[in-house]
C-alpha cells in the first residue's frame, strides 16, 4: 500500500475512562509513518477529545447527544468519506453500531472490534449494555480482547471458540513505567498530609457496586484494629459515592480521604505504599497496571483474570471477595514486613515492563491491522 493505512477509531463518548486511556495511548504509541489515524466518539465533546485533538488531526464526535438522530448519518458518512482501511470501535455501543453500518461501509473497508470487559452478569447496573452485547462481536473481521477472561466469557456465551479473536493486553504509557518517584511522593503526602513513615493505602475507580469497596472498608476496619495510623485515600466518583462515606462513618474507619476526581492518578501511586483493588470483576485494570509501574503493592481480590496482571505472593496481595477476617490476616502479614514490601514491589515493575507497556500494545495491534488488511 503506498499509502500510510489509515484507521478510523470510534469510542462511545470521551468521558475519561480504561477505554478512552487505551485509546489515548495506542494514538500516541502508534507508528505515524505507516499509519494515518482519526478519531471521533458517537457524542460529545467530553474531557478527553482535545487530549486526542492534540494527537491527530482528524478528531470530534458525531453529536451532542446520544438522542441525536443525525449521529447514524455523521458516522457513516465519515467512514465512506475518508475512506479508512479499518474501523476500530472502542465499547459496546460503538461496537454494536459499527456492526450494524458495515454492510454500507466501502468494500475494502474492515471491521476491528475492541472488548474491554467481561460479559456481564443478567443484573448488572448497565442493562443496556446487556442487551446489545447480545448481538455484537458477531460480524467484525477480527476481535481484539483486553484479557484471557475477556475472551474465554465470549467464547463461552457463543459456545465455541471464537477464530477471529485476539488476546492484547490494555497498557499505559511508557513513560510512567519508572517505579515510584520520590518527588511526586514527597509533595503528594505533604498536599494530603501524611508523613513520610506512614502507611498509605490507595483506590482508584469508579464508585460503584462491582468494586466491591463496601466490602474494602470491612478489611480496613480490621486492619485499622491493629494498625490505628493506617491511612485510605480514595480517588474517583461514582453512584456509589454516599453509600461508601456512611459505611467509612459507620465503621468508625480513622484516615479516609476521599479525593474524587484526579488526573494525577500516578502522582498518588508514588505517594501509597499499597493499591486495595477489591473488584468482583473486571476486564483489564489499568489502574492496577499503574499501580505496579509505581512500585504501590497491589491488594486484589481473585477476579478472573487478576493472575494475568499479578503473581500472589510474588507481585501482590490476593485477598478473598467476602471473608474480612481472612483478608486483613493475609494482608497484616505484609504490612509488619517492610523488605518483602519492597521486593512486591520491585517485581511488579518487571511486570509493568514486560506486560503493559504503551509502546508494545500499539506494535501488536499494528500487526493485527496489517494481518486483517492481507
Amino acid at each position: 500500500m503506498s499509502r500510510p493505512i489509515r484507521v478510523l477509531h470510534v469510542i462511545d463518548s470521551w468521558n475519561l475512562g480504561g477505554a478512552q486511556t487505551v485509546l489515548l495511548n495506542l494514538l500516541r504509541h502508534g507508528d505515524q509513518s505507516a499509519f494515518e489515524y482519526s478519531a471521533f466518539s458517537l457524542h460529545g465533546p467530553g474531557t478527553v477529545e482535545g487530549e486526542a485533538g492534540e494527537i491527530v488531526d482528524r478528531c470530534g464526535h458525531f453529536a451532542t447527544s446520544k438522542a441525536d438522530p443525525r449521529l447514524v448519518w455523521r458516522f457513516l458518512r465519515a467512514v465512506r468519506d475518508w475512506k479508512p482501511d479499518i474501523v476500530h470501535a472502542h465499547l459496546v455501543a460503538s461496537c454494536f453500531l459499527a456492526e450494524v453500518l458495515l454492510p454500507f461501509y466501502p468494500a475494502k473497508t474492515r471491521l476491528v472490534s475492541h472488548m474491554q470487559s467481561i460479559y456481564r452478569p443478567p443484573d448488572h447496573e448497565e442493562q443496556y449494555q446487556n442487551f446489545l452485547e447480545r448481538f455484537i462481536y458477531r460480524r467484525s473481521h477480527r476481535i481484539i480482547a483486553c484479557s484471557r477472561p475477556t475472551l474465554d466469557s465470549l467464547e463461552k456465551a457463543r459456545g465455541r471458540k471464537v477464530k477471529q479473536a485476539s488476546v492484547i493486553f490494555n497498557s499505559v504509557p511508557d513513560a510512567i513505567i519508572t517505579g515510584r518517584i520520590p518527588e511526586d511522593r514527597i509533595a503528594i503526602r505533604n498536599e494530603l498530609g501524611a508523613s513520610e513513615d506512614a502507611t498509605v493505602v490507595l483506590t482508584a475507580c469508579r464508585l460503584s457496586p462491582t468494586k466491591n469497596l463496601l466490602f474494602g472498608v470491612e478489611v480496613m476496619a480490621r486492619l485499622q484494629e491493629t494498625h490505628p495510623d493506617l491511612q485510605w485515600w480514595i480517588a474517583g466518583e461514582g453512584a456509589e459515592g454516599e453509600a461508601l462515606r456512611r459505611a467509612v462513618k459507620d465503621a468508625n474507619l480513622r484516615g479516609v480521604q476521599f479525593l474524587g476526581y484526579r488526573n494525577d492518578v500516578p502522582k498518588l501511586l508514588s505517594a501509597a505504599d499499597y493499591f486495595l483493588m477489591p473488584s468482583l470483576y473486571e476486564g483489564l485494570s489499568l489502574a492496577l497496571a499503574e499501580a505496579l509501574a509505581k512500585e504501590a503493592v497491589p491488594v486484589v481480590t481473585p477476579f478472573e483474570g487478576f493472575d494475568q496482571m499479578i503473581e500472589h505472593e510474588k507481585t501482590g496481595v490476593v485477598i478473598p471477595f467476602r471473608d474480612a477476617d481472612k483478608a486483613a490476616e493475609l494482608w497484616r502479614a505484609i504490612l509488619d514486613n517492610e523488605g518483602q514490601r519492597a521486593s512486591l514491589a520491585a517485581e511488579g515493575l518487571v511486570i509493568a515492563k514486560e506486560r503493559f507497556s504503551a509502546s508494545k500494545m500499539a506494535a501488536d495491534i499494528e500487526e493485527l491491522y496489517r494481518d486483517v488488511i492481507a
